[in-house]
């Protein structure tokens, strides 16, 4: 899949409305996608000063990402330059078994290393596996009225540009086109920003869910929240 259009953010040499094209992910972007990816990673925002340990994040975050038989990853780019990418799954359901047995081998692969860990490290993941067995990460399965999954992340330098437009474009036509009859995705009552584009994007939330996870970082009373959107 490959689109062209119009973006209204930077073109090359700082130019304004430059060409974005949408293509499938390739090797050549993976660096770009990993460090977009740690650079949005804290509910839109970078995780520089929270997390040291910056590969362990980005291997369990991306963990499903470039498995082609699950899911199809595509992304933004104008002038060589990577803007976001955004992770398309039809059958949202297929990813759990493959995420839990990744979160865990890798977990497992890291054990020799955990000497090392920071103390903002073992502060972040301690929080995240508190979090986790508290059961703030869980939510209803949507499987039925909203088979299919997203997962959506421009860089900074291009948001509000129209980058995620595009990128949520192609992911919905796309989604159309394997018969979906909706999708679901979850974010955080942190990313207001965010949130303000799905809702204009037609998006409603589905569910949401108090979490502590943030606490150390924020004094907002944060929320996991479901997003969702039907096709037919």
């Amino acid at each position: 899949m490959s689109e062209t259009k119009k973006n209204n953010g930077a073109g090359c040499a700082g130019t304004t409305g430059g060409t974005a094209a949408i293509v499938p992910c390739s090797q050549r972007h993976t660096a770009a996608v990993r460090d977009i990816c740690f650079r949005t990673g804290f509910a839109g925002k970078t995780l520089e000063g929270i997390v040291d340990n910056r590969r362990l994040f980005v291997d369990l975050d991306t963990c499903c990402f470039f498995n082609k038989e699950l899911a199809n990853l595509m992304v933004a780019e104008s002038c060589g330059q990577t803007m976001g990418y955004i992770f398309i799954a039809p059958q949202s359901e297929r990813l759990r078994m493959p995420r839990i047995k990744y979160f865990f081998s890798r977990t497992l692969r890291e054990i020799p290393a955990l000497a090392k860990f920071t103390k903002r490290d073992a502060v972040f993941y301690y929080r995240y596996i508190a979090s986790a067995l508290r059961g703030e990460f869980s939510f209803p399965t949507f499987y039925r009225e909203f088979p299919s999954t997203l997962h959506i992340n421009v860089a900074p330098e291009f948001q509000s540009r129209g980058t995620g437009t595009l990128l949520m474009q192609a992911a919905e036509k796309h989604l159309r086109s394997y018969g979906s009859a909706g999708v679901h995705f979850q974010t955080t009552s942190l990313n207001k920003k965010a949130l303000r584009f799905y809702h204009a994007r037609g998006y409603r939330q589905l569910y949401s869910r108090r979490t502590r996870f943030y606490e150390k970082w924020c004094r907002d009373n944060v929320r996991n929240i479901v997003m969702g959107k039907k096709f037919r």
